[in-house]
């Protein structure tokens, strides 16, 4: 039976692995800025749904492109190969019996990074959902409310948007000030309230905010979790702030994040706003 992959022979190559450090937060979104140190490394790059004959079957490209290479890398790291980006998206570890072989990199192309490394500045006025809500809970939570194992020592976290262009366990990982807990914002569902002249007065919109942890140094992901979780619901209860603001729906993710465990939290906030 003739196989479903293509199979050719590569030798290593020269390719830039663009490795990922988060600097400051953003004051608008919350994110990281990113940066990328590049170095020249070699490396085996195989397209998607081809194997490499010299390394047998079991290697083979599920995502847009594979690398081959003896060069350590982390999630997020960048391959730029022929003038194109690659994330890398898993990491398998691959020896022998008695060395090490090389590191296995399932990688996404992204088409577009060049024009999205100019992003524009934040509208930071009251018409972006995400940017109120954000401004509402670094506002009224309570730091000390959240507390690691001891419940004394005040766990680190965070406010941010959720479309960022890095892996949220590296926010966890950080080499610089690492949080324990994200509240993480996402665009509304929105709906305009029309008058009786046919005219848009207001909004209804209702934001999902997502609470995020991980097991971490004298810290239970989930123990921190239902401690955000209850501040949250804490903040709904005591600063609704003009018209009323609070949740809609509750539901809870574990996701598996391989060598880490999400624990995760999604509640929807819903609230009236006038046009202003």
């Amino acid at each position: 039976m003739a196989s479903k992959f293509k199979v050719f022979s590569l030798g290593s190559c020269d390719v830039i692995l663009r490795e990922l450090a988060l600097g400051s937060r953003d004051a608008t979104t919350g994110l990281r800025l990113p940066t990328y140190t590049e170095s020249t490394v070699k490396a085996i790059g195989v397209p998607r749904g081809a194997v490499d004959r010299s390394l047998g079957p079991g290697f083979y490209a599920k995502e847009d492109r594979m690398f081959l290479a003896a060069a350590p890398a982390e999630l997020g790291d960048q391959f730029l190969q022929n003038s194109r980006y690659y994330m890398i998206k898993t990491k398998q570890k691959h020896d022998t019996q008695d060395s090490h072989l090389c590191y296995e990199y399932q990688c996404s192309e992204l088409p577009m990074w060049e024009a999205a490394l100019e992003q524009g500045t934040w509208k930071t006025g009251p018409d972006d959902p995400r940017y109120r809500s954000k401004v509402w809970l670094d506002t009224y939570v309570t730091g000390a409310n959240l507390t690691k194992n001891d419940n004394a020592t005040v766990a680190s976290w965070a406010c941010i948007f959720r479309n960022r262009v890095y892996p949220l366990i590296k926010e966890f990982r950080a080499s610089s000030a690492p949080v324990q807990g994200l509240y993480v914002i996402s665009q509304p569902t929105t709906t305009p309230l029309i008058g009786v002249d046919q005219k848009v007065y207001g909004y209804t919109e209702e934001v999902p905010i997502f609470v995020d942890t991980v097991d971490s140094n004298a810290c239970g992901g989930e123990q921190l979790l239902w401690k955000m979780e209850a501040e949250l619901r804490s903040v709904c209860e005591n600063y609704e702030t003009g018209s009323y603001r609070g949740p809609t729906m509750r539901r809870a993710n574990f996701i598996d994040l391989g060598s880490e465990q999400l624990f995760e939290i999604e509640s929807r906030i819903k609230y009236v706003r006038d046009t202003s």
